[in-house]
């Protein structure tokens, strides 16, 4: 960084050292933009888990409008995560991206399409809303309890 006087006047330069002055989460973004970047250019199939841990929602959704940007994601390259943020379930992702992930009591864990010809989601329907009350799984039986009893209207 560069530090000029009021007549433009190069005076002193300013090391910025990116790992002790940014936060953790700042730092994941920026090297998860780098290595999607990366993964587009080659059209690389990239799984990442727990993606938005450490970081905004909102710059969620900048990955994930990038993705979907066919000016951006020219390669056609896929993307598989994990994520808790349920923001994502209503407008960001098509009924047929979204996967959902149960565990049962013995630890033992299953993946299933949300959205299936066996069970389809409506295209008014809102996922988020319904994800909450426990409706497609996903949800532990003590939160979806709590919920049920619960005043909020998610």
């Amino acid at each position: 960084q560069y530090v000029y006087d009021e007549t433009h006047k190069l005076i002193d330069s300013v090391r910025f050292e990116l790992v002790k002055k940014e936060s953790s989460g700042t730092i994941k973004f920026l090297v998860l933009a780098c290595l999607l970047s990366y993964s587009i250019v080659n059209s690389y199939l990239i799984i990442i888990d727990e993606i938005d841990s450490k970081f905004h929602s909102l710059l969620l959704l900048v990955l994930i409008e990038f993705y979907h940007d066919p000016k951006i994601n020219y390669s056609g390259s896929q993307l598989i995560f994990t994520t808790h943020n349920t923001i994502l379930l209503n407008k960001y992702l098509r009924r047929d991206q979204i996967m959902l992930i149960d565990k049962n009591e013995y630890g033992e864990s299953s993946i299933r399409r949300a959205h299936s010809s066996e069970s389809p989601i409506r295209t008014d329907t809102s996922i988020e809303k319904e994800y909450r009350k426990g409706k497609y799984g996903g949800v532990s039986k003590k939160l979806k309890k709590d919920n049920n009893q619960s005043s909020l209207d998610f």
